[in-house]
């Protein structure tokens, strides 16, 4: 793992980022079309056409899959750049010891997370039809639950930059391994993730 400067450790970082709203993208898109070939061709959608299903699946998948990375890049941009920076400085005064800081860097990185998602992007969105007596605005502020489950986000997106850079520094061959192994593994929990939506919809048929 090299020293490097706060300007190179940024741009690794932000490379690796690209490639996690990459990996995003496939897996909502991945996700969605499960969700329509079950719910639409499997089990059969007595309210839509299937011509009118695989219109959904040619101008929704890229449409869910762009959300899907943009949100990415929103909510870990700045995180991102708050570890390369850190991550510079400590391997320039500590040497490759200060890659142990990684584990101070991690928990205060989920903290800056969770405010880019709280605050830079659409919480509080409503779309009319979840407006019931029931329902109640979202409430901006990081709960113990809601660090847990950004720190539990955090933690991979990190670990996956700093493994990339170390295997494209060893072994080119290596790193795109890791790449395909990712991609596969999103296919697969975009395919379960899109199934068990297509099981929830299923009472509502």
């Amino acid at each position: 793992m090299q020293n490097g400067n706060s300007s190179e450790w940024t741009v690794n970082f932000l490379k690796s980022l690209l490639w996690v709203a990459v990996f995003a993208a496939i897996l909502g898109g991945v996700a969605l079309i499960t969700e329509i070939i079950f719910v639409d061709f499997v089990h059969g959608n007595p309210h839509r056409s299937q011509q009118n299903a695989i219109a959904m699946i040619v101008i929704f998948t890229p449409i869910i899959s762009l959300i899907c990375a943009i949100g990415i890049m929103i909510v870990f941009t700045m995180p991102q750049c708050f570890q390369s920076i850190s991550m510079a400085f400590l391997l320039r005064h500590f040497g490759r010891r200060g890659i142990y800081g990684i584990a101070i860097l991690i928990p205060l990185a989920a903290v800056l997370s969770w405010y880019c998602y709280d605050y830079l992007t659409p919480t509080n969105f409503n779309l009319g039809i979840n407006a019931g007596p029931e329902w109640t605005p979202y409430q901006h502020g990081l709960t113990p639950r809601r660090y847990l489950i950004t720190l539990g986000i955090q933690i991979p997106i990190t670990l996956f930059s700093l493994t990339q850079f170390h295997l494209q520094e060893q072994d080119r061959g290596r790193g795109r391994m890791l790449m395909y192994t990712i991609l596969v593994v999103c296919t697969i929990v975009g395919a379960i993730s899109g199934y068990a939506s297509a099981l929830n919809q299923y009472q509502f048929l």
